[in-house]
C-alpha cells in the first residue's frame, strides 16, 4: 500500500495553524491519524506534526550552514534571505514565500513523484545519521538536493522540522487528545504511556498496531528508556517547606548530566535526560552499575565530572564525555565521572513510579552502596534546610532539591512535588556590544545580546569568529564573555531595540553591532573556561537584571574581574 504524501500532512498544519478552537484542532489531527495505513507512518507523522522528529536524533546542523543551503535553494543572497526572514520571523515561511516567487528549484519539485510521510522522516534520519570527515559537506548535499524536490508548501515544513520550530499552536497535550480519539484510547491511558515511553510518536504507534487495549498495563520495564521526574524552581527554602506543608526531603542539586540506568539480568544501558543512549560514553558507569544489587532496575540519577582529587568539575567537562564515543579510554583518564543516584522507578519485576518517595530512597539504599547515593536529609524547619543548604554551597553544588516524602514518581511532569533552590547568582556589570534578532514573536525585536567585560589589554590579531569581529571592531577594548536573550520583559526588550538601533554601527547577518553605551547587570551561575570566546571564558545561565543607566561603559566590570571570579569558583 503506497505512503500518504507529505502534502497532505503539510496541508493539515497549515489549517490547524488557522483554526482557534481546540476542540476542532483535535479532530482535524485525529480524523487524519485514523486514516493513516501504517504504524510506522502514524509514528512518524506524529513527530513530524509535531516537532518531535527534531528532539528525537540531533541533526547537527549549525545555522550557518543551514542558513547557506537554504539560500542556494532559494536562490537569493543571504542578505536577500534575511531580508524576507524579517518580514515573517519564521525560517519555514520564507522558504516558502521565495520559492513561490519563482525562485530556482520550483520547477524541478513538479517532475517528482511527491513524496510521503516515511520518506521524509527518513531523509531527516539519514541526515542526522550522517558522521566522521566530511559529515557536514554530506549533511548539506542531501538537504540541498532534498528541498530541491519539495514543493514550496513542502519545503516549508520540512524546514520547520530541520531547526523544531513547527508553531502551529498543536503541541504534545493536544495530540494526545487526538490520538486517544483517533484509536479510541482513554486520554489519561495515552499521557500515561506518553510519560513511560517518552515518545507520542512512539505511543501512536502502538495504537495502530495493538490498539487501545495495549496501554492499560503499559509501564516502566528495563531498557525502555522513560522520561524523567522534572523539578519546578523555587525562590526560598521557606516557600519549599511553606509548600511541603512544614515536612520536606533535602538532597544536593548537582551540576551535572541527568542519566538513567537500566539493567536487564547482565545487560546494561545508561540514556541521558532526552532518552538518548550514552552507554559507550561512560564505560566506568556501566563498570559500576554491575556491583548494585538486583537483577532488573531502573535507577535516576546525575553523572559528574570529577579531577584527579574526586572534585567536582564544570558541566561541560560531563558534555565532552557524552559527545565522544571514540577513544573513551583516552578521555577516560583525562575526565573520570561519578554518578549520584537519587532515585528508583523499577526493581525485580515491579514497577515504582506509584510509590511514595521515601519508600523508593529505602529500596535505592539496597540497590546500591551509600557512596553513590546524592546526600539527603528531612528538614522540617527552616534552620535545618538553611544548614543543608550551607553544606551543599560548600560541596560545589548549585543549590538543593526540595522534595515531598509522600510524592509518586511522574515521568515527564514538572509540578510542586519536587522544587529546585538554587543559590542567588553572581553578578557583573557588561556593556552590550551586539544585538542579534529573535525568533517567533521576537523577530522584529533585538532580543539576544553580547555581553562584553572592559578588556585590560591584549587581543588584537586576526579575526575567526563574529565575537572576535565584533572585539576587534571595537578596537579590543571590550571581551565578549556571554550572550543572553533571558531577563527583560518584552516591553524592556522593545524599548532596548529601538535605543540598540540609534547606535548601531554595522549590520552582519541577523546581528547589529552598536556603539558600546548601555551597561546592564548581569546575573549568572557561574564562569567556566570556553573555547567559544577568544578571551576563554564565558557566562553560564547568564540573564539580564536590570539596565543600569547610571553607570558609563568605563564603569563596567573588568576581564579581570570575569577571571578572579572564575578562579575562585575552581579553588571553591
Amino acid at each position: 500500500m503506497a505512503g500518504t504524501a507529505f502534502e497532505e500532512l503539510c496541508m493539515l498544519c497549515e489549517t490547524l495553524a488557522k483554526t482557534p478552537s481546540r476542540n476542532a484542532k483535535i479532530e482535524l489531527a485525529a480524523r487524519f491519524l485514523s486514516k493513516l495505513n501504517s504504524p510506522s507512518e502514524v509514528s512518524d507523522a506524529v513527530r513530524l506534526i509535531i516537532g518531535e522528529a527534531s528532539k528525537d536524533f540531533t541533526l547537527n546542523l549549525g545555522y550557518s550552514h543551514l542558513l547557506k543551503a537554504l539560500t542556494n535553494i532559494t536562490g537569493v543572497g543571504e542578505k536577500g534571505f534575511l531580508a524576507e526572514f524579517g518580514e515573517t520571523g519564521d525560517l519555514g515561511e520564507t522558504v516558502r514565500r521565495l520559492l513561490e516567487k519563482g525562485r530556482r528549484g520550483v520547477q524541478q519539485a513538479l517532475v517528482f513523484r511527491r513524496p510521503t510521510i516515511g520518506e521524509v522522516a527518513g531523509v531527516l534520519r539519514e541526515i542526522a545519521e550522517i558522521s566522521g570527515k566530511g559529515a557536514m559537506a554530506k549533511k548539506l548535499r542531501i538537504l540541498e538536493s532534498y528541498l530541491k524536490r519539495l514543493t514550496p508548501l513542502e519545503a516549508k515544513y520540512f524546514t520547520k522540522n530541520l531547526v523544531g520550530e513547527i508553531r502551529h499552536g498543536f503541541g504534545e497535550g493536544l495530540m494526545e487528545e487526538a490520538l486517544a480519539s483517533a484509536f479510541q484510547a482513554s486520554p489519561e491511558a495515552v499521557r500515561n504511556a506518553h510519560m513511560v515511553v517518552g515518545s507520542l510518536g512512539r505511543v501512536g504507534e502502538i495504537l495502530k498496531e495493538q490498539g487501545a487495549g495495549s496501554l492499560q498495563s503499559f509501564t516502566v520495564k528495563p531498557l525502555t528508556p522513560i522520561r524523567p521526574m522534572l523539578a519546578e524552581p523555587a525562590q526560598t527554602l521557606r516557600e519549599a517547606l511553606e509548600e511541603h506543608h512544614g515536612r520536606t526531603l533535602l538532597e544536593y542539586k548537582l551540576d551535572g548530566a541527568r542519566v538513567q540506568i537500566h539493567k536487564h539480568h547482565s545487560q546494561i544501558k545508561i540514556f541521558s535526560r532526552r532518552l538518548t543512549e550514552v552507554t559507550k560514553s561512560l564505560p566506568e558507569i556501566v563498570e559500576l552499575a554491575e556491583t548494585f544489587r538486583g537483577e532488573d532496575f531502573v535507577v535516576d540519577g546525575e553523572v559528574v565530572a570529577v579531577d584527579q582529587s574526586g572534585r567536582v568539575m564544570p558541566f561541560q567537562e560531563v558534555m565532552k564525555r557524552y559527545r565522544r564515543i571514540i577513544g573513551v579510554e583516552e578521555a577516560l583518564s583525562r575526565i573520570p565521572t561519578r554518578i549520584f543516584l537519587f532515585d528508583i522507578v523499577y526493581l525485580n519485576g515491579e514497577p515504582l513510579l506509584k510509590k511514595p518517595l521515601t519508600e523508593r530512597r529505602q529500596l535505592l539504599e539496597k540497590v546500591a552502596p551509600y557512596e553513590f547515593l546524592t546526600p539527603q536529609v528531612e528538614a522540617s524547619n527552616l534552620e535545618e534546610a538553611e544548614a543543608f543548604f550551607e553544606e551543599a554551597l560548600k560541596a560545589g553544588c548549585e543549590g538543593v532539591m526540595a522534595k515531598r516524602p509522600s510524592s509518586p514518581y511522574s515521568p515527564g511532569r514538572r509540578g510542586k512535588h519536587w522544587l529546585k533552590i538554587k543559590r542567588q547568582p553572581e553578578v557583573l556589570d557588561l556593556v552590550i556590544v551586539a544585538a542579534q534578532y529573535g525568533y517567533g514573536y521576537r523577530y522584529r525585536w533585538l532580543s539576544d545580546y553580547y555581553l562584553a567585560a572592559l578588556n585590560g589589554g591584549g587581543g588584537g590579531g586576526r579575526p575567526e569568529t563574529l565575537p572576535d569581529y565584533i572585539e576587534a571592531l571595537h578596537g579590543w577594548r571590550f571581551r565578549v564573555v556571554g550572550k543572553t536573550f533571558k531577563g527583560l520583559t518584552n516591553a524592556e526588550i522593545e524599548a532596548l531595540t529601538e535605543r540598540l538601533k540609534g547606535l548601531a554601527l554595522e549590520t552582519v547577518g541577523r546581528t547589529v553591532i552598536v556603539r558600546p553605551e548601555i551597561v546592564v547587570e548581569v546575573g549568572f551561575s557561574n564562569i567556566q573556561p570556553s573555547p567559544q570566546y577568544s578571551c576563554g571564558y564565558a557566562l553560564r545561565f547568564a540573564r539580564i537584571l536590570r539596565i543600569r543607566d547610571d553607570k558609563k561603559p568605563e564603569e563596567a566590570d573588568s576581564l579581570d574581574r570575569v577571571k578572579q571570579l572564575a578562579s575562585k569558583k575552581l579553588e571553591g
